[in-house]
C-alpha cells in the first residue's frame, strides 16, 4: 500500500514541476524529469495492471514536452489513488482491544 503512496506522491511532485515550468520560457522537460516522468509511468503500469487508462499512457520519444508529461503524471497519480482507496476499503476492519479483550 505504501508503495502506491510513494509513487503517487511522486507523481504529483512531477506534475506540479511541469505546472510551474509551462508558466517559463521552456517548452521542452529536461532530461532528468523525463527520466523520472519515464520511471513512474512504468512503475504504474507494473502496479495496476488492469487500469485501462494508465496502460494506454505513454510519452513521446523525441523532445518531450511540460504539458504531456504533466498529463500522464495527473492521470497516474489520479489512478494510483483511486486504488489506494480502493485497497484500503477490502481490508478488514481491525479489533482494539477493550477491558475485556483478553476474553475474545
Amino acid at each position: 500500500m505504501s508503495e502506491l503512496f510513494e509513487l503517487m506522491g511522486h507523481a504529483n511532485d512531477v506534475a506540479e514541476t511541469a505546472k510551474d515550468a509551462m508558466k517559463g520560457h521552456t517548452r521542452v522537460a529536461d532530461k532528468t524529469t523525463e527520466k523520472l516522468a519515464r520511471t513512474i509511468m512504468d512503475e504504474a503500469k507494473r502496479l495496476l495492471p488492469d487500469n485501462r487508462v494508465v496502460q494506454s499512457l505513454s510519452l513521446e520519444n523525441s523532445d518531450l514536452d511540460w504539458s504531456s508529461v504533466r498529463s500522464v503524471m495527473r492521470a497516474a497519480a489520479n489512478a494510483l489513488s483511486e486504488e489506494s482507496i480502493t485497497r484500503a476499503n477490502r481490508r478488514p476492519a481491525i479489533a482494539i482491544g477493550g477491558p475485556n479483550s483478553w476474553m475474545r
